[in-house]
């Protein structure tokens, strides 16, 4: 058996921390339109920050140029959303967020 190279070993976590941020952000974030009640509201915000978190450290270790600019365009996206949250900010954050999926 051959030696598996520490570096080479994280790769896959990184991908699966990633790939779980990212549904937990799109899981959060369309709870977060549906509720009304701001107490929840406030929960699936910080639920999304979190996953953001998680999606930029190991986005650093595991996507390619092009999934790194859609990572960069959904924290946008989502920056974008919270200061007008309007059917066009919704839409776009969805549609990217969606093609950020497809893509890992």
């Amino acid at each position: 058996m051959g030696k598996i190279d520490g570096d080479d070993a994280k790769v896959p976590t990184y991908k699966q921390e990633f790939h779980r941020g990212v549904d937990l952000f799109d899981k959060s974030f369309q709870e977060y339109m549906k509720t009304k009640e701001p107490h929840k509201k406030a929960k699936f915000k910080d639920v999304m920050n979190k996953a953001l978190d998680v999606m930029n450290k190991s986005a650093k270790e595991c996507l390619n140029n092009e999934q790194k600019k859609l990572n960069e365009e959904v924290h946008k996206d989502y920056d974008a959303y919270l200061k007008s949250p309007n059917k066009e900010s919704t839409e776009k954050l969805e549609k990217d967020v969606g093609d950020l999926k497809d893509s890992i």
